[in-house]
């Protein structure tokens, strides 16, 4: 049976690989792997019968051959790089995603749309501390937030705490060069947000906690023209300033 195999480290990830069939050339840029490691594990497996193939115009398609089973033998993966897309899985890892964005050089243009119901499960999920950092980090290193915001964006946030605790977070915000617009909560009431920064963009579902970076530079120069599009429909929002009341009125 298959879950009384054992699996080396490149076996297993050659599997992770296969969610999707791929001839051996698609294998190697999913796994940043030289080619002859793809090819001796894609043999090994073979042996071991839990992967085949298929002909197509003679290439051959390899695939898992028993989905259900072999998904139950592997560990779950936090972070599967798959060529140009790397997936994050669960909380952990998609912290691991914003330290990489917190890595990027200062001045840094970070641009997103935070829908609604993303917005409030990211903060609900995320302890205070890992809000405050991130928001810090981003203050400090002056990044340049261009981004699309609903209109209950940052009461999302302050709502969750009370007293010392809001003052503390609020002022991690304050500080950056922004460039945002507020539109209506029904025009971003969705459960996932997307972000660009320097040579990748990324998608994060709070709700599944799962997250997508994309390193393709096409498939970013054309999401940037539908946010730049898009964005024509805000209005200027002055988040600083908002901020300064909400520090103002607590207690």
């Amino acid at each position: 049976m298959i879950n009384e195999l054992e699996l080396s480290s490149n076996e297993r990830k050659l599997l992770a690989s296969l969610t999707l069939p791929g001839t051996l050339a698609t294998l190697t840029r999913r796994l940043s792997t030289p080619r002859s490691t793809v090819e001796y594990n894609i043999s090994k497996l073979l042996t071991k019968k839990i992967i085949g193939f298929s002909l197509r115009k003679k290439r051959k398609i390899y695939n898992i051959v028993d989905q259900k089973n072999i998904q139950k033998t592997l560990p779950p993966s936090h972070i599967t790089k798959l060529g140009p897309i790397t997936i994050y899985s669960g909380h952990k890892a998609i912290e691991t995603l914003w330290q990489e964005v917190a890595r990027q050089s200062k001045g840094s243009r970070l641009t997103g749309i935070q829908p609604s119901k993303s917005f409030k499960e990211a903060i609900k999920k995320s302890s205070k501390e890992v809000v405050q950092s991130v928001s810090q980090t981003i203050t400090d290193k002056k990044f340049i937030v261009d981004s699309i915001v609903h209109g209950d964006h940052l009461r999302s946030v302050f709502n969750q705490y009370s007293g010392n605790d809001t003052k503390s977070v609020a002022k991690a915000f304050t500080g950056r060069l922004e460039d945002i617009v507020k539109v209506d909560p029904s025009f971003l009431d969705e459960k996932s947000e997307m972000f660009m920064i320097g040579n990748f963009s990324f998608f994060i579902d709070w709700f599944k906690e799962v997250a997508i970076k994309i390193e393709n530079q096409n498939i970013n120069h054309l999401l940037l023209s539908l946010y730049q599009a898009t964005k024509a429909y805000g209005k200027r929002y002055e988040q600083s300033r908002d901020i300064e009341r909400i520090i103002e009125g607590i207690k």
